[in-house]
């Protein structure tokens, strides 16, 4: 794993001190969990060296164990009302329901425990909507959420210093796809990562636009800085589509600076991005207008999975099914996420995935809207609803939803987004004082 090295006693230490958390949280405090645990999200290499002790494979779920022992103590509802909640709800059992429907269509055998792998994907695919009503439970007041974005601009910053120092030894004089690297993000891949940056890249920028704090804006701009370059070094084209997009959104929304901004550089921009990302660009469609490889490919993905739709397009063939089928050569993705959710689980998992980004986004754009103290929250607002146009444009390019490393951040910041809308809209408990009239009234 580039950079972030976890040798000699490290890796226990990060171990044990997980145990010390969940006892922690479940003692009350709740948010401690999500502080040990959201910053690590997105470090899936670096969770890899803990499946060496016991736990370690579920480290993520220990934690949030302890978290929702934490809130159940506090007496805190776990599903929390919101504008999602029955939307989880619903989605979660159509994909519950696809998954044995997948099982028969495939000819595998019962999703009935965890040792089954697409029983296992599922759980894990859950644990993603988990996340959110933990933080929507656990994370109440304005302090808590500026301490676990803190934290996670902190992992991010981490993420970006180690991938920069690697890529940039590399040889960008031309486009190859031996230069490009995941880093820390695993399974998730390149382009996962370069939808996570895209995504936090477009949060910061709308965060930073209302919040008055200078400190904070200079950090968030710190971030937001090594995000671009590391977006730019994953030669990733859905990445460089889902931040314009995104930065476009915040400057029509809040900011005609950043209009300009990224009309100059789209102006100027061969003349400051490297050889190899020109390449990658312009490589969609080669000197006889055919398509390149890896577009062609995309292409027909797209069309034998159209003809598979046919079959049911109401309900789909089944969840977590196309990557056993390898209906095109060794591809295990649609490389569209709106093509594979319609796939398996048809048109209604379809309209409800984006009535999803539609509640996301409206929890974001709403909160913008209102004030407090510093403009934190309505920043916070601005920043989720251009992280949601950013993942609606990712998908279009492949799976980006389904892996808590890329949408893990995005759920947190929902959450968040939702309850600063109740800090800001819900009255306070009233209190009254008693007057010495109403003392001398009471006594006996």
């Amino acid at each position: 794993m580039p950079g972030l090295h976890l040798s000699g006693l490290a890796p226990t230490i990060l171990y044990f001190s997980g145990f010390v958390v969940v006892l922690i949280s479940a003692s009350g405090r709740p948010h401690v969990g999500l502080y040990y645990i959201v910053p690590l999200l997105p470090l899936q290499t670096l969770r890899y060296k803990l499946h060496e002790f016991p736990l370690g494979a579920q480290w993520i779920d220990l934690i949030l164990f302890g978290v929702l022992i934490g809130v159940w103590r506090k007496k805190y509802r776990v599903l929390t009302p919101s504008s999602l909640t029955g939307l989880i709800l619903v989605f979660g059992l159509l994909t519950y329901i696809d998954l044995w429907k997948g099982a028969f269509f495939l000819g595998y055998p019962l999703p009935l425990w965890f040792d089954d792998q697409r029983l296992s994907d599922w759980k894990n695919y859950m644990v993603i909507f988990e996340l959110f009503f933990l933080t929507l439970a656990s994370i109440r007041e304005v302090k808590q959420m500026k301490v676990l974005l803190l934290l996670m601009c902190l992992a991010v910053l981490m993420i970006n210093r180690d991938y920069i120092n690697t890529m940039r030894g590399r040889d960008f004089s031309s486009f190859s796809y031996d230069i490009r690297d995941s880093g820390v993000m695993g399974y998730a891949g390149v382009n996962g990562l370069a939808a996570l940056e895209a995504q936090l890249a477009v949060f910061l920028l709308g965060l930073s636009s209302f919040y008055e704090l200078k400190r904070a804006k200079w950090g968030y701009f710190l971030v937001l800085s090594t995000s671009l370059v590391a977006l730019t070094y994953t030669l990733s084209r859905g990445g460089y589509a889902a931040v314009l997009l995104g930065a476009v959104f915040v400057g029509v929304v809040k900011n005609r600076k950043i209009l300009v901004v990224v009309f100059v550089f789209l102006l100027m921009w061969q003349s400051i991005v490297p050889t190899a990302v020109q390449e990658r660009v312009y490589m969609t469609h080669g000197e006889g207008g055919e398509l390149d490889p890896s577009a062609g490919d995309r292409v027909v993905l797209w069309e034998n999975a159209v003809e598979m739709i046919k079959s049911d397009p109401i309900l789909g063939i089944g969840f977590d099914t196309y990557k056993f089928l390898h209906a095109v050569g060794p591809y295990e993705d649609t490389h569209n996420y709106y093509v594979k959710v319609t796939l398996e689980i048809g048109a209604i998992g379809l309209l409800i995935f984006v009535a999803m980004l539609a509640k996301m986004f409206l929890a974001g754009f709403r909160l913008r809207r209102m004030e407090d103290s510093d403009g934190f929250l309505p920043g916070l607002g601005l920043g989720l609803a251009a992280m949601v146009v950013a993942c609606a444009v990712a998908n279009c390019f492949g799976d980006r939803w389904t892996y808590i490393e890329e949408t893990g951040f995005t759920w947190v910041i929902t959450a968040m987004a939702i309850r600063g809308h109740m800090i800001l809209t819900e009255p306070e408990p009233e209190t009254h004082s008693i007057t010495d009239r109403e003392i001398v009234a009471a006594a006996p």
